[in-house]
């Protein structure tokens, strides 16, 4: 597999989860940069060194400056986007999903067939478990070492009064990675969506970038939403492990969520190496 290239910057303006207009940034990088923020006057690799474990979801964080919601932006390297720089206010533009950015950059990407991708994987298998169950499961996010050029995905989602299901992914898949980043976030808790609805009445502009759990009937198809979503946010935690390549390795994420991920992927790095 070659890696994509970004070929000119590309500015991506919209409301961000509060309904505030924000503005994010992509500027192009050489591949063997890796992915890199602007924090501040000056550029800083992004890597699991700088995430936020104090938070539901991956903000990164250096000297106060702050970016929220990162899985969404980081699942692009899956496509092969292996070198680029973000500038971005601190809370970015929100679509709930990371459709939009893919959208936007897709028609500036090339391929650099004159290189291949690096990759890399860990030492020695990570896990990290919730204290608590969750529906009645064992609870967690668990990353196994490969050099088979892959990287395997396992997921599972009990959810109480929809149900369970499990599904597997294979990566790098550049169009099913594609169909997957169309997948919105999920509405949970159930109460979320008498939010949803009450803060539309004020002009909030993301009522319509949740999948309800609220539809009858219609269980496998809302399971099977939230299993693709959360593939992505997996997929953009993990991409903190990619340095200027991809990750090789097995994942299993067990009835998890940005949590567990975020501490498994600390564990990993201090085991990471390049093996191609």
């Amino acid at each position: 597999m070659h890696p994509i290239r970004l070929t000119k910057k590309v500015i991506i303006k919209g409301p961000d989860f509060r309904g505030l207009r924000r503005e994010l940034t992509f500027y192009p990088l050489e591949s063997k940069n890796g992915w890199m923020w602007w924090s501040r006057s000056f550029l800083i690799s992004i890597n699991s060194a700088i995430v936020d474990t104090k938070v539901r979801r991956v903000r990164l964080c250096f000297e106060g400056k702050k970016l929220q919601i990162f899985e969404h932006l980081g699942v692009l390297r899956w496509f092969g986007l292996c070198g680029l720089s973000i500038q971005s206010s601190p809370w970015p533009p929100y679509y709930g999903r990371s459709s939009e950015f893919w959208q936007a950059i897709k028609p500036f990407c090339e391929e650099n067939k004159s290189e291949d991708i690096k990759w890399y994987t860990i030492r020695e298998p990570v896990k990290w478990t919730y204290l608590k169950l969750r529906n009645n499961q064992a609870a967690f996010t668990e990353i196994y070492p490969n050099t088979r050029k892959e990287l395997k995905v396992k997921i599972m989602c009990s959810y109480p009064g929809i149900g369970a299901w499990t599904d597997y992914f294979s990566f790098p898949n550049r169009e099913i990675l594609e169909e997957l980043c169309t997948a919105y976030n999920q509405c949970w808790p159930p109460y979320f969506y008498y939010f949803s609805k009450i803060a539309s009445r004020g002009r909030w502009p993301h009522d319509k970038t949740f999948t309800l759990a609220r539809v009858r009937g219609k269980q496998i198809t809302i399971l099977k939403q939230f299993i693709n979503h959360r593939v992505t946010d997996l997929l953009g935690t993990l991409s903190l492990l990619c340095r200027d390549g991809l990750l090789s390795a097995d994942v299993t994420s067990i009835c998890s969520g940005h949590e567990a991920d975020v501490n498994a992927i600390i564990q990993a790095d201090k085991s990471l190496y390049r093996f191609d």
